[in-house]
């Protein structure tokens, strides 16, 4: 068993039914959510009893008041992105484009299928549709799409609608420079023969509490790579759901986070295999210096329908330190026969042998000890084509140097 902010963790992340009770209880550091949590709590109880038939008024922001994320000016909320590609606020976009429309009712009908950090960032933030055309080549700066929102508290949730055989890549950054909490929720659809690239960056500070929600879903023959890294934080959460539900769509998702002093990251991840001949591989890796601690739960699940899957999970940690921990949990859901799943995990400290050994060819102690964590880091960039890995070398490198700052 690990305790988890002093709380004891069993078999389960953090059950939908109980993850809006642990960021009420969390949020209790964050001077500036505290004002709002009990009004937030209750939209949220509100709109989980609601009936979903009702017109979509789960996507106007609750008016609590919390400027600027329900006081917006609508007229200037649309953003030309080139090619064809454009982001809108999502309630505007609904009434006016059937597209929108047919995604977001296939995706929020039934709100019982979502967490509920999803469902409060629905009722209390601000949500935004970016669209991109069929064949379309895109590269996004999340950045500048929500630049409005960085400040020391976001509520948001983003549709990402992608048509087929488009070619994107997103960026984003997330590096607040003060006490900050971000909650967001991220619905990506990736059309038929679609790529899509993400490098995601969150460069927290010490008292920064972050917790995130993706959930993709993949037609056929579309492929999704994700890069991500955590540095810091003092509490960062963060869940990824992959739908594979075309024939042949592919997943790939490399993780990587540093934790130091009392940080502490959870990372979830669940592959759904629902299409034929599906691929999904999952990589995570962290590093934990001081008292810090890391928890990964992650779950791979086969439909019947799922035949000739492909499933891959592995977790790595390195612990820096004697009273660093680690807890993962992974575990695989299989109903179907003609499948190829596997799933690892491993916790260690620097192989003694290794650092002797770089000691005996000149390197000092620290020197050592520096190349083998380079070493370690460096697998997250696996699997990338040769114009994919400039930017995420650049990644890499920063989360190095975090490695090794005082």
């Amino acid at each position: 068993m690990l305790k988890w902010r002093g709380q004891l963790v069993n078999n389960t992340l953090f059950p939908s039914d109980s993850l809006v009770e642990f960021w009420y209880n969390a949020s209790n550091k964050v001077s500036k959510l505290a004002a709002y949590q009990a009004q937030a709590f209750d939209a949220y109880k509100k709109l989980s009893n609601q009936q979903t038939t009702t017109a979509f008024s789960r996507f106007v922001s609750v008016q609590f008041d919390w400027a600027p994320y329900t006081v917006i000016d609508q007229s200037s909320s649309f953003k030309d992105l080139g090619n064809g590609a454009w982001s809108n606020d999502l309630a505007q976009s609904y009434s006016e484009h059937t597209e929108v429309k047919h995604y977001t009712d296939k995706l929020f009908l039934n709100i019982t299928n979502y967490s509920a950090l999803q469902l409060l960032t629905l009722a209390c933030g601000y949500s935004k549709v970016v669209y991109i055309p069929a064949y379309a080549q895109v590269k996004l700066l999340l950045n500048d799409l929500l630049n409005y929102q960085r400040s020391s508290l976001v509520i948001n949730s983003t549709l990402f609608i992608i048509g087929a055989g488009a070619q994107v890549t997103i960026v984003d950054t997330y590096n607040p420079e003060n006490q900050s909490a971000q909650l967001s929720s991220l619905w990506g659809c990736i059309g038929a023969g679609a790529s899509v690239f993400v490098v995601q960056e969150h460069a927290l500070s010490l008292e920064s509490h972050v917790l995130l929600h993706d959930s993709w879903f993949l037609d056929s023959h579309a492929q999704l790579k994700i890069i991500k890294a955590v540095t810091g934080g003092a509490l960062s959460s963060l869940q990824h759901d992959f739908m594979l539900e075309g024939l042949q769509a592919s997943v790939s998702c490399n993780f990587a986070s540093i934790l130091k002093k009392n940080q502490h990251n959870a990372f979830s991840t669940r592959q759904y295999h629902t299409g034929e001949k599906t691929e999904s591989s999952i990589n995570i890796k962290n590093v934990l210096y001081d008292t810090s601690r890391a928890l990964y739960e992650g779950t791979i699940f086969g439909s019947k329908e799922a035949r000739a899957m492909l499933a891959d999970q592995q977790q790595r940690a390195l612990l820096m330190s004697n009273v660093a921990r680690v807890c993962a949990i992974p575990s695989l859901e299989i109903k179907t026969k003609e499948v190829h799943c596997r799933h690892g995990s491993a916790v260690g400290k620097v192989n003694r042998e290794q650092l002797l050994y770089l000691q005996s060819r000149g390197f000092t102690p620290e020197q050592a000890q520096k190349l083998l964590v380079e070493a370690f880091l460096e697998d997250i960039s696996r699997g990338l084509l040769q114009e994919e890995l400039p930017q995420v070398f650049a990644l890499i490198q920063r989360i190095k140097n975090y490695c090794f700052l005082t």
